[in-house]
C-alpha cells in the first residue's frame, strides 16, 4: 500500500484559523475548513455530485497533493527529481484514460451519457473537458513499498473561493491550492523536459486539456509544447503493428498480451468507497504500465 503522509508534515503544514489551531496535513483529504475560507456564492445546496463518504479510503491509494500549499511545492519538487513518472486522468464519471473507448455503451432509445462510448452520438472533444475530477500520479520506485500517488484535483474543491476559473463538479474536501494554480502546475509538468511522462491514451488526456484551455479563454497551446517527454504505450503498439484494431490496443488487452498481471488487494478494496476504489484501480494499471515500458 502507498503510504499517506509525508515523512516530513511537522514543515509542510498549514493553520486554517487563529482562532483554533486546526492543521491539515500535507496529502489529507480533509472536510473541515473554517467558516470563514468559505465563499457563500459557490455553495449551492445539493449541487455537490459527491460527497465525503465517496472519499472513504482513498488515503490508503494516494495523497492530496493540492492539500497545502508547501505539500503542493513539495509535490512538484518530487516529480521533477523523478526519472519516470505514470500520469492518469479521472473523470467525474469515474472513467479513466485507460477506460474502454472501442465498446458501445448505450442504447438507441436512451440519451447517451458516456465519454468513452463507441458510438457516434455525441462529439469525444467536448465531452472529455468538461468534467474532468483530477489527474493522478504515480512516482514508481525499486520497491512497491516505498511507491507514491498523488491525486490532483483538478475541479473546485472546499478552500479559499477561486475567482479565476470555476468547473461544474466540486469535491468536498479542502485544498488551499487554488483550481489555477492546480491547472498551472499540471502544463508546468506536462511541458518539463526534465522527467519522462508514461501517458497511455494521450491524444484523449491532451483533448481534454486543450478543451480547458479553450473553455477558460486561455492562450492557445500547441501539441508539441506538451508533448515533452511524453511515451504513450497505446502508441508504441500501434506502431509495432499498424493494422492493430482500436480494442487490441486496449490497455487491459495490452497487459494480456504481455503477461502481466493487475494486482489489487481485494480486502482493502472492499472497504473503499466509489471515488477510492476508482483511484486504487488506476494506480494499479499504473504500476502494471511501467511494466510494459521497461520491458
Amino acid at each position: 500500500m502507498v503510504q499517506l503522509l509525508d515523512d516530513n508534515d511537522d514543515i509542510a503544514h498549514h493553520t486554517l484559523s487563529k482562532k483554533r489551531a486546526k492543521v491539515v496535513k500535507p496529502g489529507r483529504f480533509c472536510s473541515e475548513v473554517p467558516s470563514e475560507t468559505i465563499s457563500p456564492k459557490n455553495f449551492v445546496p445539493g449541487s455537490e455530485p459527491f460527497v465525503m463518504a465517496d472519499f472513504t479510503g482513498l488515503e490508503q491509494v494516494c495523497r492530496n497533493a493540492g492539500a497545502t500549499t508547501a505539500g503542493f511545492e513539495l509535490f512538484l519538487s518530487q516529480i521533477y527529481e523523478s526519472k519516470d513518472i505514470v500520469v492518469s486522468f479521472l473523470w467525474s464519471s469515474l472513467c479513466s484514460n485507460y477506460s474502454s473507448t472501442s465498446v458501445r455503451f448505450c442504447t438507441p432509445s436512451i440519451p447517451c451519457v458516456n465519454w468513452n462510448c463507441s458510438c457516434d452520438r455525441h462529439v469525444r472533444f467536448i465531452r472529455v473537458g468538461s468534467d474532468l475530477l483530477g489527474a493522478i500520479f504515480h512516482l514508481p520506485s525499486d520497491s512497491d513499498n516505498s511507491s507514491t500517488a498523488y491525486l490532483l484535483p483538478l475541479c473546485e474543491c472546499e478552500g479559499p473561493p477561486e475567482s479565476v476559473l470555476s468547473s461544474p463538479t466540486r469535491l468536498p474536501f479542502f485544498c488551499e491550492v487554488p483550481l489555477s494554480a492546480r491547472w498551472d502546475g499540471l502544463l508546468a509538468i506536462l511541458r518539463s523536459n526534465q522527467t519522462r511522462k508514461i501517458l497511455y491514451n494521450t491524444q484523449l488526456c491532451l483533448l481534454t486539456v486543450f478543451r480547458h484551455c479553450q473553455q477558460s479563454c486561455l492562450s492557445p497551446i500547441a501539441a508539441t509544447e506538451l508533448c515533452q517527454q511524453i511515451v504513450d504505450p497505446k502508441i508504441c503498439m500501434h506502431l509495432c503493428d499498424t493494422d492493430a484494431s482500436e480494442s487490441s490496443l486496449e490497455l487491459e488487452t495490452l497487459l494480456m498480451q504481455n503477461n502481466i498481471r493487475v494486482v489489487q488487494d481485494m480486502c482493502a478494496m472492499a472497504q473503499m468507497r466509489k471515488v477510492a476504489r476508482a483511484v486504487s484501480r488506476c494506480v494499479s494499471l499504473m504500476r502494471a504500465v511501467i511494466v510494459i515500458i521497461r520491458k
